[in-house]
């Protein structure tokens, strides 16, 4: 791990721990990519105290810089936010159940709950009150977006922020082992009171395993970074050492993600201190080859795989590599999917299984002349493939 990396985990952990953190020194150079890492990550608010201590003399330009972004991005988040009070209150006065899932609950985790973006707000709710729950969005002049995803509709509001909301948490043809979470993460959810809203949220393990499943979703597409990751640890340290982990553990299993909750939690105990039961440290600290790499994959995906269009690209590809075991079926259903795994934009093919076929060739034209990545970013790199399909292998996420 290179210094830059090195000083941005320093930071991260002294911030979400409210410890100290150790002294850094990097050139004015190095700041700037540590600036530029952080923004990929979307923890440039959540550590910009501990650098600003270390790096403001050393780049006073990039940090006059950096703190007027702190600044604004505070203000804008009140802004985007102001509206989803009434919102709620609308949701409890319809006596409409309503869950939240995620940033909205997880920031007050932290010691700055305002220091932790979100890019929208995800929210839960029983299909039978779908219409009933649109509706009242929709009162408060949000749009419902043309695509629609298996699990959840997004509604975009011109001031304020986004919404996602959740019909369903797992896409059950896609996830068959965990798609019980639909079910479980009504059980003993808990009422949570901030800044005088007042919502659902699941309880903690609940949280924590729909947490894991979500990381998951994204390790198959383009990986996940370390605001991810971040947020699974505060939840993880809420729980505490003396939980029941066993059976936590076991439940994980149950969804396929035992092993992968296990790797987080130990990653997560040598990054950012977490106190673990000693069999999961004993379990890893053997194989601390593939943590590494674990690790860099996590560096290199930023927030929801988009750091590097490359790496998405090849991260992509390696997940049909790994799902199909066969070369040829493998290069096949690279270049022709099953319906249920295209993406939104060819929801028409989800829905009439006739236009398949004008799906692949929708989706090969849309790769072919895209104009978001160059060519290089669209040629695979068989190292790098191969080391995703071997840490996925190594995981042993099930679907």
């Amino acid at each position: 791990m290179d210094r830059v990396n090195s000083a941005l985990l320093n930071m991260l952990s002294s911030s979400i721990n409210c410890s100290p953190s150790t002294y850094v020194k990097l050139e004015p150079q190095e700041w700037q990519q540590l600036y530029e890492e952080a923004i990929a990550h979307q923890i440039n608010l959540l550590i910009f105290e501990e650098a600003n201590k270390y790096g403001r003399l050393v780049n006073p330009v990039l940090f006059e810089k950096w703190k007027g972004l702190v600044i604004y991005q505070i203000l804008e988040n009140y802004r985007k936010f102001s509206i989803i009070g009434e919102l709620f209150k609308s949701f409890e006065k319809a006596n409409i159940p309503v869950m939240v899932l995620k940033g909205l609950f997880i920031k007050y985790l932290y010691h700055k709950p305002e220091l932790r973006t979100m890019g929208d707000v995800d929210i839960l709710i029983r299909r039978d009150s779908l219409d009933e729950v649109i509706g009242i969005i929709k009162s408060f002049g949000y749009g419902k977006t043309a695509k629609d995803d298996p699990k959840h509709f997004s509604f975009y509001h011109e001031q304020y922020i986004t919404i996602e909301l959740h019909v369903s948490l797992v896409t059950e043809s896609r996830r068959k082992l965990a798609k019980s979470l639909n079910n479980d993460i009504w059980e003993s959810p808990i009422y949570y009171k901030a800044d005088d809203i007042t919502f659902l949220v699941p309880n903690d393990i609940n949280h924590l395993l729909y947490c894991c499943i979500h990381m998951t979703n994204h390790f198959g597409k383009g990986g996940f970074g370390l605001r991810q990751l971040s947020d699974f640890n505060l939840l993880a340290k809420k729980l505490g050492k003396d939980t029941d982990w066993d059976k936590i553990i076991e439940r994980a299993y149950s969804y396929g993600i035992g092993k992968f909750m296990k790797a987080m939690l130990y990653v997560c105990h040598d990054l950012f201190s977490l106190e673990i039961p000693d069999h999961i440290k004993k379990e890893f600290e053997d194989d601390m080859s593939h943590i590494e790499i674990l690790i860099r994959s996590i560096l290199d995906a930023g927030v929801f795989g988009n750091k590097n269009l490359k790496v998405a690209n090849d991260r992509v590809l390696a997940t049909y590599i790994h799902h199909n075991r066969n070369n040829n079926i493998r290069s096949f259903k690279y270049l022709f999917p099953p319906r249920n795994q295209l993406g939104i934009n060819y929801s028409y093919a989800k829905r009439h299984a006739i236009l398949l076929p004008l799906a692949w060739l929708h989706r090969l034209l849309r790769n072919s002349f895209r104009t978001d990545s160059k060519l290089k970013h669209r040629i695979p790199d068989t190292k790098s493939i191969n080391e995703y399909v071997r840490l996925f292998k190594w995981l042993d996420i099930k679907w």
